[in-house]
């Protein structure tokens, strides 16, 4: 039994080709044969895709300067919770400070050096730490 040719190979399919429909089929009959337009079509495409990539990782605020500010912005918050630590510290002073005289006492013999009336100042040194 002879086999026929696969139907995509017939003689006749060459008429059909030439006539698509849509706008592939417009494209290809007025304007260039053998898919030339796709083919440039292609290489814009790809010519704007490789521009774009290139303004998102070097042009204004691209990739690298979300890397910078990210990085900036966990410095500052490290220096910030700092400050906080800092100013709680502040804050537990002022407060022994307006206390009463206990407070105020404490600093002038921690920052001052103050010894009252009869009262006499002995320095221990702790050798164990040489």
């Amino acid at each position: 039994m002879r086999r026929s040719a696969p139907l995509w190979a017939a003689p006749c399919c060459d008429r059909f080709r030439r006539t698509e429909s849509g706008l592939r089929g417009l494209l290809r009959i007025a304007l260039w044969p053998d898919g030339v337009v796709m083919r440039y079509f292609t290489a814009v495409m790809l010519i704007v895709l490789l521009i774009s990539l290139n303004w998102a990782y070097q042009g204004k605020n691209a990739w690298g300067d979300y890397i910078d500010r990210k990085v900036e912005l966990n410095e500052l918050q490290k220096n910030i919770k700092s400050l906080r630590d800092r100013n709680s510290l502040l804050e537990k002073d002022i407060e022994d400070l307006n206390g009463g005289i206990d407070g105020i006492e404490e600093s002038a013999r921690t920052e001052l050096g103050y010894v009252r009336e009869g009262e006499s100042f002995i320095r221990v040194i702790d050798r164990s730490g040489y």
